[in-house]
């Protein structure tokens, strides 16, 4: 099983860009430190209240730690050929790119983007057919859809991506198992909806699973709980119960959960840390010990 990081893109505007940056690369340097495998970099546009860092050049920059690098791409959003290329340029510098299709769910976004929010679903499968056309080989593109036409383009150099994509719904979680290469599950969904939802993955083709995990690590389980108690009684998420969503405990807990995940079939899981301090990471390096 591989452990990725995610990164805490969203950075507080009472600190200047500059030093909001060097957060972020100093956070993923710690995760590095710590052992975690890769590094993950979300997608998201129209912040005005946090400043955000946005995938493709945050990832540029930390490829130069960690050789393994996933990027989540809202892909209505893209022009596919655009994404395509850059993509392929960011391949240059890992040794793992994987790609992250979500389908997207903040109109405001769509409307600055001029990009239709009621027509996501079919652009988020339009284009995601053209990145993997274009990427595909050396010959030619000619694709004529309903929102792309090409005429022979071939770009280079050309991603090895590992597709992966988002999905809650059965619907999209079998367009996971069915047109991807692995299926990313959502950091809302319980363990009790991943085991049902696998099934729906599994039937419609399968392949690998990446579980989003918000997480809380500390020296002993007792301080571990009340930290969690006090996140959801000051309205984390707005969850009501935190059971099976949040990845919490002492390192010894936290390994026998992430080894219950990999007897399910989970191949990765990528961890968000709950707490602004950094413990959580520092405290990865106790769960490898016992991790087999």
């Amino acid at each position: 099983m591989k452990i990725g990081y995610a990164i805490d893109a969203f950075q507080s505007l009472d600190s200047d860009s500059a030093s909001a940056g060097d957060d972020v690369v100093s956070g993923a340097q710690a995760a590095y430190d710590s052992d975690f495998d890769y590094v993950e970099c979300p997608d998201h546009h129209i912040s005005d209240d946090r400043h955000f860092f946005q995938h493709l050049p945050t990832a540029s920059r930390l490829s130069a730690t960690f050789d393994h690098v996933a990027v989540m791409c809202l892909l209505p959003l893209y022009d596919p050929v655009y994404l395509a290329e850059r993509l392929g340029t960011l391949d240059c510098f890992v040794d793992q790119l994987d790609l992250w299709c979500a389908i997207g769910g903040h109109e405001p976004a769509f409307d600055a983007f001029d990009v239709s929010f009621e027509n996501r679903a079919e652009l988020f499968d339009e284009h995601l057919s053209v990145i993997e056309s274009l990427t595909a080989d050396d010959e030619p593109v000619f694709f004529d859809g309903e929102h792309v036409s090409l005429d022979g383009v071939l770009i280079n150099p050309r991603p090895d991506l590992r597709v992966c994509i988002g999905g809650i719904a059965k619907p999209a979680v079998r367009r996971a198992g069915r047109r991807g290469d692995a299926w990313v599950v959502s950091v809302q969904e319980t363990d009790d909806d991943l085991e049902r939802k696998l099934e729906w993955f599994n039937d419609a083709g399968g392949g690998d699973v990446v579980l989003r995990r918000d997480a809380l690590i500390r020296d002993d389980a007792t301080t571990a709980a009340a930290d969690v108690e006090s996140l959801i009684q000051n309205g984390y998420r707005g969850w009501d119960d935190p059971a099976g969503r949040i990845l919490s405990g002492d390192p010894a807990t936290v390994a026998d959960r992430l080894e219950q995940y990999e007897s399910l079939g989970v191949d990765d899981v990528v961890i968000s840390p709950v707490d602004d301090a950094g413990e959580t990471v520092d405290r990865f390096r106790d769960v490898r010990k016992y991790l087999g």
